[in-house]
């Protein structure tokens, strides 16, 4: 006798196509954990909950989200053959692997124009800045969640009083007052900054090393390579603190002004020191 084709029974009114992903957290929020699993079950929960995505791992868990998260990739259906706890007549993944349900059509995630007084676009595009673990072209990171959307990042960022807000690999927050590098805006946007958000898959939140920036036109915003201050000060290099250290000790620690090259943090035009550099800044007497 051949064997029991498995199969899953689900209501005519959803739309639904399955996908096995290797499991590295494919989906952001586990919902249960059950004896009684069964694909419906899974499916009915998210759905419940909000979701238009239900994944099932290792025969017992229900994993829901909007969207796959980076990093996971598509695998045989032959690596979820794990029954489910709660019907062995159906499958519910594997040990570490997901079976992934779409619940519905895909959602073309689409770049924010605005959001309040805050923009997004530039000559017609949106604003998608290329950016670099090392230099990071908003220094300060506010969070990283799995539910994050463009108006959750603006929002944090002006509670903060920053002037800049970007979006970076779907779920990073990033804040700043100071675009540090002043990097040539991507164009067309959607080339790089093509990730869809985590907490509404409608809107995009960046990309890989891509920053989907937004800007409060109401605050200072400054944008680098900074330059050395020079007035009223004369600009030297390297000491250990503050003080009235005179200009011979200085001249006899200083090194080249090209190692100075950091942008500051809060306004870009100037330079503030560099890797283990200091710029120094000697009042002018007259």
């Amino acid at each position: 006798m051949p064997p029991r084709s498995r199969r899953t029974t689900i209501s005519p009114s959803m739309d639904v196509s399955r996908k096995f992903f290797i499991f590295s957290g494919t989906l952001s929020v586990q919902l249960s954990d059950t004896p009684s699993m069964t694909v419906e079950t899974c499916i009915e929960t998210c759905v419940s909950a909000g979701y238009i995505r239900a994944g099932l791992v290792a025969g017992s868990q229900c994993w829901c989200g909007n969207v796959i998260k980076p990093g996971n990739h598509v695998v045989s259906n032959g690596s979820c053959s794990t029954a489910c706890t709660g019907n062995p007549t159906e499958i519910c993944g594997g040990n570490g692997d997901m079976l992934e349900h779409s619940i519905g059509p895909p959602v073309a995630p689409q770049g924010v124009s605005w959001f309040g007084e805050w923009y997004g676009t530039f000559n017609g595009d949106f604003i998608c800045l290329p950016d670099e673990s090392t230099r990071r072209s908003l220094h300060h990171f506010q969070e990283s969640s799995d539910l994050m959307t463009v108006e959750l990042c603006i929002s944090t960022c002006d509670a903060g009083g920053f002037s800049i807000a970007g979006v970076e690999y779907e779920s990073e927050c990033w804040c700043g007052n100071a675009d540090m590098y002043g990097r040539q805006i991507i164009h067309p946007s959607t080339s790089v900054c093509n990730f869809p958000s985590p907490g509404n898959p409608a809107e995009i939140c960046g990309g890989a090393n891509a920053l989907s920036e937004f800007a409060f036109p109401f605050r200072s915003v400054s944008i680098g390579p900074g330059q050395p201050f020079t007035f009223p000060y004369n600009a030297t290099r390297v000491v250990s603190w503050c003080g009235n250290t005179t200009t011979p000790a200085l001249s006899a620690l200083s090194t080249s002004s090209s190692e100075c090259n950091m942008s500051c943090t809060n306004y870009a035009d100037f330079v503030c020191g560099g890797a283990n550099r200091l710029s120094i800044a000697s009042r002018v007497r007259f």
